[in-house]
């Protein structure tokens, strides 16, 4: 249930410390959660069809949906939406295992010892998809999808999301306006394109006029779903245009 866990784990912190109305979520007790946890079983709860990029259909990345999910009942949904996307983009370009991560493995850190103690490989995979985010990842480091690495490389990343989750929304509430805000978010994570993904919106993005390209959508990294040669790509386009 390593997916999942970041927003559960969230929820119960709301619960216990907010009370109403997340008193009343159909959720298990956390006692019951930890035990779970630490017999590597998963629970028939809500958000348990996140796990694998949702059922197994390897979308976006479980501990991500659950995530965002608790902060934008944590936060509500206009303060959330900057929070989110900085935290999509964050994990888009982060290695992961992170090297704390690794670290809490190898030391026992954690609250629970996992499928494996040992330091895996820190890959970028350049994707919040579980299908591209597993594959990339099985096939640098040499491990199976379905073996006890790949799944504690994502219980990792739970534990990663979830702390870079906290950090962003505590400098979020220390925030007094809203231009404090979005300095205190940068602060922890600036939300940047990386310079190819800025070219391709230079016509690919939401629009309405489709014969100028504008049939695109979203902030995701480019070149991890397109091999395009952008020279050449223009010189097709202005010759179109003549």
């Amino acid at each position: 249930m390593e997916q999942p866990l970041s927003g559960q784990l969230f929820l119960h912190l709301l619960r216990e410390n907010k009370g109403y109305p997340y008193n009343y979520l159909p959720i298990p007790s956390l006692d019951i959660v930890l035990k779970a946890v630490k017999a590597h079983k998963h629970l028939p709860m809500p958000m348990k069809y996140m796990n694998g990029g949702v059922e197994g259909y390897a979308t976006l990345c479980g501990a991500l949906n659950g995530a965002a999910l608790a902060i934008e009942w944590a936060m509500g949904p206009e303060k959330a939406k900057p929070i989110i996307i900085r935290l999509f983009k964050w994990y888009e370009v982060t290695s992961f295992p992170t090297e704390m991560t690794n670290e809490w493995a190898v030391k026992h850190k954690f609250y629970t010892t996992g499928k494996t103690d040992k330091a895996l490989p820190s890959i970028p995979v350049h994707s919040v998809l579980c299908h591209v985010v597993v594959s990339t990842w099985c096939k640098k480091a040499g491990f199976a999808s379905g073996g006890k690495e790949r799944s504690e490389r994502c219980a990792r990343i739970s534990a990663a999301v979830a702390r870079q989750s906290v950090l962003f929304m505590n400098a979020a509430y220390k925030a007094k306006n809203e231009e404090e805000f979005e300095r205190a978010l940068d602060k922890v994570f600036p939300f940047k394109l990386d310079e190819k993904t800025r070219s391709c919106r230079a016509c690919h993005y939401k629009g309405k006029d489709y014969k100028h390209a504008q049939f695109m959508r979203g902030f995701m990294q480019c070149d991890t779903c397109y091999d395009v040669n952008l020279q050449e790509h223009m010189k097709e386009v202005m010759s179109k245009m003549k």
